[in-house]
């Protein structure tokens, strides 16, 4: 009797810290085998290339791939997702869901995001017409539009914001340098 409680004891012990150990935080979110800050060639091995990359200044590309299981926690999704990189590291993933505004579709996912997230930290109306929704999780962000679903990472997001504004010349502070 004493061997079967410290058995019992024993397997309760491990079993959490297994299953814990082996949940990656720096996971994206509906992916097993995706990682925020993977570069696009691994992205591109794992998965076929729908379209040719788009690149919009050299630091920032979205690629279109093909997903082999159009579902992202029991949600039927577009066979489709675009992967936004900045300085080749991704930092967003984009799948649509509907190609028209769908409040019955939108409802039961912001249901499904609800319970596995929590409330959303912000639900507003865009235009008086369509609800959005978003939670910030910390390490990344979830949006919730009515024909799309977009996680973020929040740092890598920052980088890419602040790549893109420097391309535009917004945080330029010394424009003598660029004078010739």
């Amino acid at each position: 009797m004493p061997k079967k409680i410290i058995m019992l004891v024993l397997v309760c012990i491990l079993f959490p810290a297994v299953v814990f150990a082996n949940q990656n935080p720096n996971a994206v979110p509906g992916f097993d085998n995706l990682t925020w800050g993977e570069s696009s060639r691994s992205v591109l091995q794992k998965y076929h290339l729908g379209r040719m990359p788009l690149t919009y200044d050299r630091n920032e590309t979205i690629c279109e791939i093909s997903l082999d299981n159009p579902y992202i926690y029991e949600i039927r999704i577009m066979p489709t997702a675009l992967m936004m990189f900045t300085n080749d590291k991704l930092y967003s993933v984009t799948f649509n869901f509907s190609s028209y505004p769908n409040d019955t579709e939108y409802n039961r996912i912001k249901k499904i995001f609800t319970e596995k997230f929590g409330e959303p930290y912000k639900t507003e109306t865009i235009n008086g017409q369509y609800e959005y929704s978003s939670w910030d999780k910390g390490e990344f962000f979830i949006g919730l539009a009515m024909t799309s679903i977009t996680f973020a990472h929040n740092e890598l997001s920052l980088e890419a914001q602040n790549a893109r504004d420097e391309a535009q010349g917004k945080n330029i502070t010394d424009w003598s340098s660029y004078v010739h």
